[in-house]
C-alpha cells in the first residue's frame, strides 16, 4: 500500500512505501552503478541512488535550455523517498531471495536464478545499518564566530555595513534548502557562521559546488528567534546595510534567507536595508552572458582567495574585497576590457548607448531627442540578384559593405587614431572577461575590399568581398542619388570626428560634409508609428550633426530559414531617410 503522508513542502519529493521503493528499482539492482556520490555535477537525464541509516532514496535528473535556447542544464525532476523502520526493507529482501530460492530448487540448472539471488544480496549489503535520526542540540551563540583575519582598510567604511551569503540546495527560492549562513563585518573581521539542518529535501544536492555533506548537517540544529535577536544586536544589523553578491534580480541571498525564517517562524530579517553588490557593475555586452560572477571578477581585479569549492564565509570576505573596489561605481565594459572611468575621458556615444550607467558615471546631461524620418529615395535589387546575396554573421557584413560603400563614393577618410589612442589612455584598464564571440581578423582596403589577416578565413573573407561587390555594383543609382542629391556634389568625409560642446561625448560620422551627415544601418531601421527612430539612434544622430541635416541609409536584407536550416535571401532594398531632429527639455 503507497504512503500517503507528505515527507515536505517541496512538489519534487515523492514519499512512497519501502516495498514501493524496492518493487519500482527492481530491488536495487543496477544500484551499485548508481550510487550517489555528491561530489560531481550529476548528469542531465541520470538518475542515482541514496541510502542512509534512515532512508532509502532516489534522484532523477532531466534537462532544461538556458542561455536563450543555446545551451543546456540539468534539472530535478524528482526524488523518490522511501523512510526505513530498520526492519521492513530486510525482511522484503529475504522474501524475494527465498522466492527465487524456491524456483532454483524446482529449476536446479538455473543460473539466472543463481546470479539473482547473488545480485539481491549483494544490493542488500549497499544499505546502511540502520540509525533512527537524533535531535541535535544547538550550539551558544559565540561557537557561531570565527575570526577571519580580515578588516577593512578603508576607514569611511567603517561600521556601515556587514556582508552576508548564503549556501543553498538549489535555485528555488521556495522550495530549496537554507544550508548554510554567514555574516561578515569588514570593521571587526567577525564572521557569524552556521550551518542548517535539511528540512525540505532528504539530501544534499549541490554539494559539488560548496563541499556541504549530509554528514555535517545531521550534526546541526535550526536557528531559534533569540539566536536571530544575537545576530542583530551583535552585528548592530538595525544601523547597518547588508550587502550581498546576488542573482535572482538582487534579490537571491535575502529571499533564502526570509524563506528560511517563514518556515521557522523566526522575525528580525525582514526588516533590515539589503543593497546588492552586483548593482555596482556595469553591464557586459553581447557574448560575456554569465561571465559576470563574482570569481571571475575577482580574478580580473587580482582578488586572491578564489576557491574552486565555495563557502559562505569564504564568499563573504571575496565580496567585501570586491566592493571595496568598485564602491565609487566608475566602471564601465568597451566590449569585454573592464575600464575605471576618469573625467578627462570623452565617451564615444557607442559607449553612451551600450553603458547605461555611463551617462550618470560621466554626469553627461543627455536631452530628449525625438528623431522624425521621411523616406526621401528607395531602390529595390532586382530579383536575380536578390538570390546571390548573403548576410554574413557577426557584424563583417556592415563593416564590409560600408568600406564598399566608401570606396564607390571616394571619400577623404579621417584619420582619427591619434586623438582616439590619448583619449583612451585617460581611462584606467582593469582586466578582461573571456569572450564567446571569435573575430575574425580583417584590414580595410582602399578599393573596397576587406583582406583576412589569417589564412584560415580566406576562402570566407573572399566569399564576403564577392558579396559585397556584387551589392555596391548594383547601387549605382543610389551612389549617385548620394553624391547630387545629398551632398550637392561637395567632398565627402568619412569617419569625421564630431565632439559635443561640453567636450563629454564624441561620435564619429559615416559620411558628413560641411553641410550634411549621413548615418549608415546595414539592417533594418525601426520606425514608430510617428516614423520615430529609437532613442539610441536618435542620440547618435544628435551628436553626429552638429547643426547639419542629418539623413540615415538603411540596407535591408529580408531572409528566411529553409526547411535544411540554410538561410535564403527574399529581398534586398535601400531606404534613404531625412531626418529631422527635435530636443525637448
Amino acid at each position: 500500500m503507497k504512503s500517503r503522508r507528505k515527507f515536505s513542502k517541496d512538489p519534487k519529493i515523492k514519499l512512497v512505501s519501502i516495498e514501493e521503493f524496492l518493487e519500482n528499482s527492481g530491488y536495487l539492482i543496477d544500484a551499485k552503478q548508481h550510487l550517489w556520490k555528491g561530489k560531481k555535477h550529476p548528469s542531465m537525464g541520470g538518475y542515482y541512488y541514496k541510502f542512509t541509516s534512515d532512508k532509502l532514496m532516489i534522484i532523477a535528473y532531466g534537462y532544461m535550455m538556458t542561455n536563450y535556447g543555446n545551451s543546456a542544464s540539468e534539472k530535478l525532476d524528482y526524488i523518490e523517498v522511501a523512510i526505513r523502520d530498520g526492519t521492513t526493507e530486510y525482511d522484503l529482501f529475504n522474501k524475494r531471495i527465498a522466492l527465487f530460492q524456491a524456483y532454483k530448487n524446482e529449476h536446479k540448472r538455473s543460473k539466472k536464478a543463481d546470479d539473482y539471488i547473488k545480485q539481491l544480496i549483494e544490493s542488500m549489503k549497499l544499505l546502511p545499518k540502520y540509525k533512527k535520526p537524533q535531535a541535535s542540540e544547538p550550539k551558544n551563540f559565540e561557537e557561531y564566530l570565527v575570526e577571519t583575519g580580515y578588516k577593512t582598510p578603508f576607514d569611511s567604511l567603517l561600521n556601515k555595513y556587514v556582508v552576508f551569503d548564503v549556501e543553498t540546495n538549489g535555485t528555488r527560492k521556495a522550495n530549496d534548502d537554507l544550508l548554510s549562513l554567514s555574516i561578515y563585518d569588514p570593521s571587526t573581521g567577525i564572521c557569524f557562521n552556521r550551518l542548517f539542518p535539511l528540512d525540505l529535501q532528504p539530501l544534499v544536492l549541490t554539494g559539488w559546488i560548496h563541499g556541504i555533506t549530509d554528514k555535517q548537517l545531521s550534526n546541526v540544529s535550526h536557528m531559534t528567534q533569540k539566536e536571530v535577536e544575537q545576530i542583530i544586536n551583535y552585528f548592530h544589523l538595525k544601523d547597518k546595510v547588508l550587502l550581498s553578491f546576488s542573482g535572482g534580480k538582487g534579490t537571491f541571498d535575502y529571499t533564502f534567507l526570509i524563506n528560511y525564517c517563514k518556515r521557522h517562524n523566526l522575525y528580525g530579517f525582514e526588516d533590515l536595508q539589503y543593497e546588492n553588490i552586483k548593482s555596482l557593475l556595469p553591464t557586459a555586452g553581447f557574448g560575456y552572458e554569465g561571465q559576470m560572477t563574482k570569481d571571475n571578477l575577482c580574478r580580473l581585479f587580482g582578488i586572491d582567495g578564489v576557491q574552486e569549492i565555495h563557502s559562505s564565509q569564504n564568499d563573504c570576505i571575496l565580496e567585501w574585497k570586491l566592493f571595496e573596489k568598485i564602491k565609487d561605481g566608475n566602471l564601465f565594459f568597451i566590449n569585454n576590457r573592464l575600464y575605471k572611468f576618469s573625467e578627462e575621458y570623452i565617451v564615444p556615444v557607442s559607449h553612451l548607448n551600450s553603458n547605461p550607467e555611463m551617462a550618470r558615471i560621466a554626469k553627461i546631461n543627455i536631452p530628449h531627442i525625438i528623431a522624425h524620418c521621411t523616406e526621401v529615395y528607395k531602390y529595390a535589387f532586382p530579383k536575380k540578384i536578390v538570390g546571390l546575396i548573403k548576410k554574413f554573421p557577426t557584424n563583417i557584413t556592415g563593416i564590409a559593405l560600408e568600406n564598399g560603400i566608401n570606396a564607390e563614393l571616394d571619400v577623404d577618410e579621417q584619420d582619427n587614431y591619434i586623438f582616439l589612442a590619448k583619449n583612451k589612455r585617460n581611462v584606467e584598464y582593469v582586466g578582461s572577461l573571456e569572450s564567446n564571440i571569435q573575430e575574425i581578423p580583417i584590414e580595410t582596403q582602399k578599393d573596397g575590399t576587406i583582406k583576412s589577416l589569417d589564412s584560415k578565413n580566406d576562402e570566407f573573407i573572399a566569399e564576403v568581398n564577392a558579396v559585397t561587390k556584387l551589392v555596391t555594383e548594383n547601387l549605382k543609382t543610389v551612389f549617385e542619388y548620394i553624391k547630387t542629391e545629398i551632398f550637392k556634389d561637395e567632398k565627402i568625409k568619412s569617419q569625421e570626428l564630431c565632439i559635443s560642446d561640453d567636450r563629454k561625448v564624441l561620435a564619429l560620422c559615416d559620411l558628413s560634409s560641411d553641410t550634411k551627415v549621413m548615418e549608415i544601418k546595414t539592417r533594418p531601421i525601426r520606425l514608430d508609428d510617428n516614423m520615430n527612430v529609437g532613442t539610441f539612434l536618435a542620440r547618435q544622430l544628435f551628436y553626429e550633426s552638429k547643426g547639419r541635416d542629418v539623413y540615415l541609409l538603411s540596407v535591408d536584407i529580408q531572409r528566411h530559414m529553409n526547411n535544411k536550416g540554410e538561410f535564403i535571401t527574399d529581398s534586398v532594398g535601400v531606404i534613404i531617410y531625412n531626418v529631422s531632429l527635435i530636443i525637448m527639455e
